[in-house]
């Protein structure tokens, strides 16, 4: 059966969609992978078209999945689990949302793209909640978490007592991805920070997370 990695956030402006279309073209370059969009904005599925204008990007196949009957097809489907298909990633929504759900069930790994700022640490602790909620229903749910979109040589106290309060709760931390202008300039191509600059700073921090992802499934 496929891998399905899942990035989430009820929160916006987190770098969902640039996590989600990195590491489903890293992984597309040496195996087939299914690209989920779930995001109302469609960016992921933008991503793919753009890939269609240069033949010598590697195929990264996607699809919208339009209700939860259809994402749970997608989930269970004989056609969805074959062999052909190694990864899932899913590009998702709020978590409130049915189909978001779904994901967060299914997902093999759940990886929660963080900033820095105090907003997006507060949302946290609130997703942090509602993943408990789900837990304590049973569901086995796999989380992990990435600080995004900034400089790692940042220091702040506050900011990173609340990440300690993250690790304290059960949440790993994996790998920063700090802000670069490339990884905007790639997306806006269809590529992969790799594909676009692969000797860059910003393709080995990218490379380090797709590496830590792996790592986590694998050790599971």
């Amino acid at each position: 059966m496929p891998k399905i990695i899942a990035i989430a956030n009820h929160k916006g402006g987190v770098g969902k969609s640039t996590i989600a279309t990195n590491i489903a073209a890293i992984l597309a370059a040496s195996n087939p992978v299914l690209l989920v969009d779930h995001d109302t904005s469609k960016t992921s599925l933008k991503f793919c078209n753009r890939r269609t204008f240069d033949k010598h990007l590697c195929n990264v196949n996607v699809t919208v999945p339009i209700d939860v009957q259809e994402f749970e097809h997608h989930m269970e489907a004989e056609q969805f689990m074959d062999t052909t298909i190694d990864y899932k990633v899913i590009d998702m929504g709020g978590f409130t949302d049915d189909l978001a759900r779904v994901g967060l069930v299914y997902a093999d790994i759940v990886v929660i793209p963080t900033s820095i700022s105090s907003q997006d640490m507060d949302g946290n602790v609130h997703f942090m909640d509602k993943l408990d909620e789900l837990k304590d229903l049973g569901v086995e749910i796999n989380a992990v978490f990435a600080v995004n979109n900034t400089d790692p040589r940042t220091k702040r106290p506050r900011i990173e007592k609340e990440l300690e309060y993250i690790t304290d709760r059960g949440y790993k931390l994996l790998s920063t991805v700090p802000h670069y202008a490339a990884f905007s300039d790639s997306h806006g191509r269809g590529m992969s920070i790799l594909e676009y600059s692969k000797d860059s700073k910003a393709a080995a921090y990218m490379q380090q997370l797709v590496d830590d992802v792996l790592k986590e499934i694998t050790d599971d």
